[in-house]
């Protein structure tokens, strides 16, 4: 049997953010272990992960586990860290219809107060509001 090693450290830089922005940096956990990081989401409709690379798929949260392999006279070990991507602002049009690039494939609605070409106010996406 080994011994647990503690993982301190683990993040994402940041930890909430919009969807369609940059994505999160990794902050990898340290640990006295010399075993090797793999990193996972729990929830993959929002972020899935590939390597160190986060790449944001939807809005929602997901908890991120970066996982250390055993080695030595260590045992495996995981730390989570918690991402909240966020929905990003509608664009109205002339119509006074909206296409959101929150929810893919992308949704029409109609805009409670236009501003051709600005934002919208008061929209409404399918029960989600902005």
């Amino acid at each position: 049997t080994g011994v647990t090693p503690t993982l301190t450290g683990f993040a994402l830089t940041p930890a909430i953010v919009a969807y369609g922005a940059s994505s999160p940096i990794i902050t990898p956990p340290t640990s006295a272990s010399s075993g090797a990081l793999t990193y996972s989401s729990s929830n993959v409709a929002v972020a899935t992960v590939s390597g160190t690379t986060i790449t944001l798929v939807g809005v929602g949260s997901t908890t991120m586990t970066a996982t250390q392999a055993a080695a030595d006279n260590y045992t495996s070990a995981t730390s989570t860290a918690t991402l909240t991507v966020t929905s990003t602002t509608a664009i109205c049009f002339n119509s006074g219809q909206i296409v959101s690039s929150v929810f893919p494939p992308y949704y029409s609605c109609n805009c409670t107060s236009v501003y051709t070409g600005d934002q919208c106010q008061n929209v409404n996406l399918g029960g989600l509001g902005f």
